[in-house]
């Protein structure tokens, strides 16, 4: 792939696609081919990736006709190990986007592929992109907080259940708003804090006709003993949040606003305005800037497996408690 001009190609074309082909545009890489079973979609998506853009029925026919150099994975959790692997196979580049797979089993055997291949993978966890995080990372750097005590997410959407909607199928999804938005909490605190050392969930389901969680109470543990509390749910009114305290202030950020930062031992109180943007066009930048350096992705594929094992030791966790209930 050396010397070669990197081109991508889509493998899913729904609403995460989009941020994706803006995401390669913006950094000047042609979209050359997209790929759906929904005719509509793949023909939308085609629109917006510009002209000479191919337009393929499955993840079969995009491989079979090449010319790409960079797969992004925009399906549904269920259908990333396969395409995935197959990428890897042809040495091609990996853009998976979040989580990484279903299931932990699927997830490892991405890690098979990967470690035969020349290819590389980078998990979409775009979070860590958006400014506001990297502001957040710096402030903590700097130890404006002291000792950090409790790091508290919430994401809350209004999704609902929708006939044939794949999120709200376990076998599809691989588990509810814990797999969903929960994974970009537990990357988050991963990332801000290092290591999460415990891990327990409280799972409910009250949306009619799931087999799914939609609403998730996630307690974690860093090495350093730092507790978070990550909140997700589906059918909420919609809320995205992040607030750090620490031994000497707290720090509050609400996603679209601004970082308020209220020290008042050291009489320091500060309103932050992160530079707007989704975090996909820098997410992709340094992705195409590892593969350039020949280094590895910024967001690896043992992050993607770590936020794997804890989700699905989470549910398997909170499977046993309800059956242990049921039979006393």
């Amino acid at each position: 792939m050396s010397g070669r001009p990197i081109r991508a190609a889509i493998l899913g074309c729904g609403s995460i696609a989009r941020h994706h082909c803006e995401a390669f545009q913006a950094n000047g890489i042609p979209v050359v081919a997209v790929a759906d079973t929904s005719p509509e979609a793949a023909r939308t998506l085609a629109g917006l990736a510009g002209p000479g853009t191919a337009v393929h029925p499955s993840a079969e026919a995009l491989f079979d006709a090449g010319g790409f150099e960079l797969l992004s994975i925009c399906t549904p959790p269920l259908f990333h190990a396969e395409a995935a692997v197959r990428a890897l196979e042809r040495n091609l580049h990996v853009l998976c986007e979040k989580p990484l797979a279903a299931n932990i089993a699927d997830a490892r055997e991405i890690e098979k592929a990967a470690a035969r291949s020349s290819g590389r993978l980078m998990v979409a966890f775009r979070h860590r992109f958006l400014d506001s995080t990297e502001r957040i990372r710096s402030l903590l750097a700097e130890g404006v907080l002291g000792d950090v005590i409790l790091f508290r997410n919430e994401f809350h959407s209004s999704l609902t259940p929708a006939p044939g909607s794949w999120f709200f199928q376990r076998r599809i999804a691989g588990g509810g708003c814990l797999i969903d938005t929960g994974s970009h909490s537990i990357d988050l605190f991963r990332h801000l804090f290092g290591e999460i050392t415990g891990a327990e969930a409280v799972l409910n389901r009250r949306l009619p006709a799931t087999d799914v969680e939609d609403s998730a109470v996630l307690l974690v543990r860093s090495r350093e003993n730092v507790s978070g509390v990550l909140v997700s749910s589906f059918g909420a009114v919609g809320r995205a949040e992040i607030e750090i305290t620490g031994r000497l202030g707290r720090l509050r950020y609400e996603y679209g606003g601004t970082v308020r930062l209220e020290c008042p031992a050291a009489n320091r109180h500060e309103v932050i305005v992160p530079k707007p943007g989704n975090g996909f066009a820098a997410e992709v930048a340094a992705f195409l800037q590892a593969i350039a350096a020949g280094t590895p992705p910024p967001v690896s594929l043992t992050d993607g497996l770590r936020v794997q094992e804890i989700i699905d030791a989470c549910i398997a966790a909170d499977q046993a408690k309800k059956l242990a209930n049921m039979n006393d």
